[in-house]
C-alpha cells in the first residue's frame, strides 16, 4: 500500500507541472484550472441618416431650413474619440455646395445651420464614451436668392469621420 501511494503522488507531481493537465489513477480525483482571458479593443458604431430638402425656388424670401440629418454613435465604455465633418465645396466657391446631377459646373450652396446637444465636429474636441449611444441632429439650410442655380436635381455628400484616440 505504501508503494502504491508513493507512486500516485509522484505521478501527480510530475504530470501536474504541465498547465491544464492532470493525471488521475486508481479511483483518485484531481482538478485543473483553465485561464480565460481576452483583450477588449475600443470600437465604435457610427450611423447617419440623409438630409433631404423639400423643393427649392430662388424667389422664396427666406432660407430653406427644413432638412436635418440624424447621427448616432455608440462606443465601448472609456473609448475616446473625435468627430470631424468634412464638406465638399462647389466648383467656384469655398462653401459647401450641392452639384447639379447633369451640369457639373452648376451648384447650390447649403450651410450647416446647427448641431444639437452641444456637439462639435471640428476634429478637435475629445469625447469619452460611457457605453451608451449618443444621438444628435445636423440641421441644414439653403440660403434664399440663389438665382444662378439651373433647374434640376442637386446633391452632395458630407463625410463624418470618427477617430478613436486610444
Amino acid at each position: 500500500m505504501i508503494k502504491r501511494t508513493l507512486a500516485l503522488a509522484l505521478t501527480l507531481f510530475c504530470t501536474a507541472s504541465a498547465a491544464g493537465t492532470v493525471t488521475v489513477t486508481d479511483g483518485g480525483s484531481n482538478t485543473s484550472d483553465t485561464a480565460i482571458s481576452t483583450e477588449v479593443l475600443n470600437s465604435c458604431t457610427l450611423t447617419t441618416t440623409d438630409a433631404v430638402f423639400t423643393n427649392y425656388t430662388a424667389t422664396q424670401s427666406t432660407d430653406l431650413t427644413t432638412s436635418t440629418a440624424g447621427v448616432s454613435i455608440q462606443c465601448n465604455d472609456g473609448a475616446q474619440y473625435t468627430l470631424e465633418l468634412i464638406s465638399n465645396p462647389g466648383p467656384t466657391t469655398t462653401e459647401p455646395a450641392m452639384v447639379h446631377a447633369t451640369l457639373p459646373n452648376e451648384y447650390l450652396v447649403y450651410l450647416l445651420d446647427s448641431i444639437s446637444d452641444g456637439i462639435t465636429l471640428d476634429g478637435l474636441r475629445t469625447y469619452t464614451a460611457d457605453g451608451e449611444p449618443v444621438t444628435f441632429t445636423l440641421s441644414y439650410l439653403i440660403p434664399a436668392g440663389q438665382f444662378s442655380a439651373a433647374a434640376g436635381d442637386y446633391s452632395d455628400t458630407q463625410t463624418l469621420t470618427i477617430d478613436l484616440l486610444n
